[in-house]
């Protein structure tokens, strides 16, 4: 009886032994458990930082690639612009040159006019004085 007694008490004991390993194993299967859920997490929270880093990225590349093409278009506009000015401006100059040049033949052509009329008339006195000269000299010779 004393061994059945003994038994029943080693039995107890390593039910007891047996109860408190598997609450150890299951505590550390528990917190293995927590950690691998934190890790998880955590890897999950590198993840999308890092995604949103990688879009932010894209998204600066993106912007800075459209700021070049609306630079690029603006300076092709702006050249644009500045060429057709310049044709413009060259334009304008030949119409007022032509202009000068057509309000600046009669002008001249007006000038040279009385220039020659003003030389005629000179020429013309000079001969009536010396016609007169002449007449003069054949009058009183003849007489």
């Amino acid at each position: 009886l004393a061994d059945a007694a003994r038994l029943e008490d080693e039995a107890a004991q390593r039910r007891a032994d047996a109860t408190i390993e598997l609450q150890d194993e299951q505590a550390a299967v528990a917190a293995e458990r927590l950690e691998a859920e934190h890790s998880r997490q955590r890897d999950l929270a590198q993840a999308a930082a890092a995604e949103r880093a990688a879009k932010q990225k894209i998204a600066a590349a993106a912007k800075a690639k459209e700021q070049a093409e609306k630079r690029r278009v603006a300076a092709q506009a702006k050249a644009a612009v500045a060429a057709a000015q310049k044709k413009a401006d060259e334009a304008a100059a030949r119409i007022d040159a032509a202009e000068k040049a057509v309000t600046a033949a009669p002008k001249a052509q007006l000038a040279q006019a009385v220039e020659e009329k003003a030389a005629a008339d000179a020429q013309r006195e000079r001969a009536d004085v010396l016609a007169g000269l002449a007449n003069t000299e054949k009058a009183t010779r003849t007489s």
